[in-house]
């Protein structure tokens, strides 16, 4: 199952609660009304794709998944109270039917469990008498059709919210990328009206929650930054406006006029990193394990062409 990125979504929450918090104070500007509004929007998107973030499990799905546990243990017993019966009575074929363990139970889908636990509350109605001794009683019978009814009546929510958990990831890049660019591009902004210095400590607070807060684990998902400056070979003298092109996907970048650049990939992609420039001989190098801070160093020195 695919690991949700929570870093951005616990920034986007955090903003929110603090836009709610203090909205009397911006309510009458539409603009950061409506930024607001997507956001909790998309908040709601990416927390419905998991229970994790949703942190409340679906009342339906807990209920029918204990349901669901104890059908399994009495449907075993009652199995094998109508196994032993059969193997007393030399009923090879019947035996047959129910020699099977306890973990193919677990394995069966819900409708195929609820068919094959029906039949056997079936057969032991039928022999009720006869599996007393064995320690099968139909008050075992009884609660495991009972269980088998209630079962029936609750909606499949276990694979129909696997469908719709897996539909909702795929959204997840989409909206995350729509939640930053929406905060930098309008939010941010319009924050710029309101000046923290006259007491409006929620657009400090604002500022401190755009941080991003990275998850714990495996990082194989995020980005690295690559930085560094670009020098003449011979001279050692800064160069300026060279193109650098860094991973697989040749994320591009320009050096500035003290000759450094800054340019963010993908780690999995953080492989090899080129720098071209007019006049220049072009320069490919590998590029290093990032840090723990996941930023990586690159100092090149480019060679002049030789005048022909």
């Amino acid at each position: 199952m695919k690991q949700i990125d929570t870093s951005y979504y616990k920034m986007f929450v955090l903003l929110s609660v603090i836009m709610n918090d203090n909205i009397l104070i911006w309510q009458q500007n539409q603009l950061i009304v409506k930024c607001v509004n997507q956001l909790n929007a998309n908040i709601k998107i990416i927390s419905n794709a998991s229970s994790e973030l949703r942190n409340k499990p679906s009342y339906v799905t807990e209920t029918k998944k204990d349901l669901r546990v104890d059908s399994n243990k009495l449907a075993f017993v009652i199995k094998e109270g109508l196994r032993l019966y059969y193997s007393i009575n030399n009923m090879s074929e019947e035996m047959a039917m129910f020699t099977f363990p306890i973990s193919r139970f677990k394995l069966m889908k819900d409708g195929d469990f609820y068919m094959e636990a029906t039949h056997i509350v079936e057969r032991a109605e039928i022999l009720s008498n006869e599996l007393i001794p064995i320690g099968v009683t139909p008050v075992k019978t009884a609660k495991l059709k009972e269980n088998l009814q209630e079962f029936y009546k609750l909606p499949p929510q276990r694979d129909y919210l696997i469908k719709r958990r897996a539909k909702l990831v795929k959204l997840i890049p989409e909206k995350v990328k729509e939640t930053r660019l929406m905060l930098r591009n309008e939010l941010d902004g319009l924050m710029l009206m309101y000046d923290s210095k006259e007491g409006l400590s929620f657009v400090s607070l604002y500022k401190n929650c755009r941080k991003r807060i990275l998850r714990t684990g495996k990082h194989k998902h995020y980005t690295v930054l690559i930085k560094g400056k670009v020098k003449d070979a011979e001279t050692a003298t800064i160069l300026v406006d060279v193109t650098i092109e860094a991973g697989f996907k040749k994320k591009k970048a320009i050096t500035d006029a003290e000759g450094s650049y800054k340019v963010k990939i993908y780690k999995k992609d953080a492989d090899t990193i080129t720098f071209t420039k007019e006049g220049y001989e072009s320069l490919t190098l590998n590029i290093p394990k990032p840090n723990k801070n996941h930023e990586a160093s690159v100092i090149a020195s480019l060679n002049r062409l030789l005048a022909v």
